[in-house]
């Protein structure tokens, strides 16, 4: 069984971090190689998504299954792939009053989808994972903008 984890430290409010997590329609905007996603129906547990992604510069739909919310704390979905699940948790913390850690963690555990496809699955979202928190760091900046009235910058990172 392979894991990635990936962790970002950021002053962005618990609300902001949230918002953008659970506005699925918009994951292009911010997720590399992700080209659109659709989610069906509520941002709840039970509810699906699916998002069009170039795997080896191939479009390939991707269906996602959501299976645990705590509301501003914690995603759990389910990645449903042709030869094997991928899970992944998206983990708010706060680490202080006014900052948040956002840890995603990516789980192989189907032992074939690991030895066939692991490394290339590792390296990739490895990829995606790094520039997906960089535009995070932009989402949540412009974020913030727009909910300070007062035009008050805030370092978020």
């Amino acid at each position: 069984m392979r894991k990635l984890n990936y962790k970002l430290h950021t002053n962005a409010p618990v609300k902001i971090v949230w918002s953008i997590i659970s506005d699925v329609d918009n994951y292009h905007q911010y997720i590399k190689y992700c080209m659109s996603s659709k989610l069906q129906g509520k941002f709840e547990e039970g509810s699906s998504w699916y998002d069009w992604s170039t795997v080896a510069f191939l479009p390939l739909k991707i269906n996602h299954k959501i299976i645990k919310i705590v509301p501003n704390q914690k995603v759990l979905y389910k990645i449903e792939m042709p030869f094997g699940n991928i899970w992944q948790t998206l983990q708010i913390s706060k680490t202080k009053p006014t900052s948040v850690s956002l840890a995603v963690t990516i789980d192989i555990p189907n032992q074939f989808l690991e030895k066939t496809l692991g490394t290339i699955i590792y390296i990739r979202n490895k990829k995606m994972l790094a520039s997906t928190m960089n535009n995070f760091k932009n989402n949540f900046s412009q974020y913030l903008a727009k909910s300070n009235s007062a035009g008050k910058k805030q370092a978020l990172f």
